[in-house]
């Protein structure tokens, strides 16, 4: 993903993308939680140092909130929006580190967003730190190059928002994405429907 660029991806190409292809828990957060918990121990890691990114103000400050789940989160992805209205975020405070990006307008990832996201997440200053992206605009197309960034191993949750137009329906919920190659070359032509723009 070329970090001087900024992607825009249509109506008509959002909807091909919109129902998750990964592991999809529906319902309330609170049990999709405990859900997400269970998941993980099923996996029986031997290696416990996996990493948990999320993007999403719902799906952030219920993961932050159990400890079990917490030591392993790493980067989250945040509008203060929840449901298209402003909410403020008020769990700032357990984070290590803190930036602040644009990705202002509908369908779009800017440049000033990837590079944020890449810095959480390769920069030396940020190894071993927890960091809250606070993105000023949209968050949710950023699951793309945060899958892209992070290392094969981890996992992204984020929230699904239900989608009715869709035949059959979409409920909402939660979404793993366990980070592979396979799943990284996945996202890269995902991202060949998206059109591009170098910054200014």
């Amino acid at each position: 993903m070329d970090l001087n660029k900024d992607y825009f991806l249509n109506y008509e190409n959002r909807k091909l993308i919109e129902r998750p292809k990964d592991n999809f828990f529906t319902g309330p957060i609170s049990k999709n939680v405990l859900k997400i918990k269970k998941w993980f121990h099923q996996k029986k890691h031997r290696n416990n140092n996996y990493k948990i990114h999320c993007v999403g103000d719902i799906v952030t400050t219920a993961l932050i909130n159990d400890p079990q789940v917490r030591k392993h989160i790493k980067t989250c992805i945040i509008d203060q929006k929840t449901h298209g209205k402003s909410q403020p975020f008020h769990s700032s405070d357990v984070f290590d580190l803190k930036l602040r990006a644009n990705n202002s307008g509908r369908g779009w990832i800017r440049s000033t967003a990837i590079l944020a996201l890449y810095k959480s997440i390769n920069d030396e200053n940020f190894e071993n730190k927890s960091v809250l992206v606070q993105i000023e605009g949209e968050e949710d197309l950023l699951v793309a190059p945060l899958i892209l960034f992070v290392r094969e191993g981890d996992y992204v949750i984020y929230g699904q928002n239900c989608n009715y137009e869709l035949n059959p329906p979409l409920k909402s919920g939660l979404v793993i994405v366990e980070v592979t190659k396979i799943r990284k070359e996945e996202i890269k032509k995902v991202l060949t429907l998206f059109e591009t723009m170098h910054r200014n």
